[in-house]
């Protein structure tokens, strides 16, 4: 059986929500012990704001994120060609659109969202590839 310290230390440690259940496991085999009330009120406050955290953690991932046909695409890598054109300091649209046709940029690093009929092009700078 873990102390109240080892367990605050293994919620402490937590980094993903998959960890979660097995630390919830020995806090519950825990608190059938009937420990002291300020040991409890210490471990519900430490799970509490991990859990808050993992929940903020995992909602700034899925904001910067894209997942399309199963496959996760972090969406500082991609830009649309507007927002290429700004990075880059690319002053006509039309270079990128020709250096798309033309196969300057290739086409693994180009990505067609259909359901929100946008481009994204990966952010490298193809003007020294």
């Amino acid at each position: 059986m873990l102390t109240v310290d080892e367990l605050i230390e293994q919620i402490h440690r937590l980094t993903t929500d998959k960890q979660i259940p097995a630390v919830q496991a020995q806090v519950d085999a825990f608190l059938k012990t009937t420990p002291l009330e300020a040991d409890v009120t210490r471990l519900k406050e430490t799970l509490g704001k991990k859990l808050i955290k993992l929940g903020e953690q995992a909602r700034a991932e899925s904001r910067d994120s894209l997942y399309l046909n199963g496959v996760h695409y972090f969406l500082g890598d991609w830009l649309t060609p507007s927002q290429y054109s700004k990075r880059f300091d690319i002053r006509n649209l039309s270079t990128i659109y020709s250096w798309i046709r033309s196969g300057t940029i290739p086409a693994s690093n180009i990505l067609y969202v259909e359901q929100l009929g946008i481009r994204l092009i990966k952010a490298v700078d193809y003007r020294y590839t």
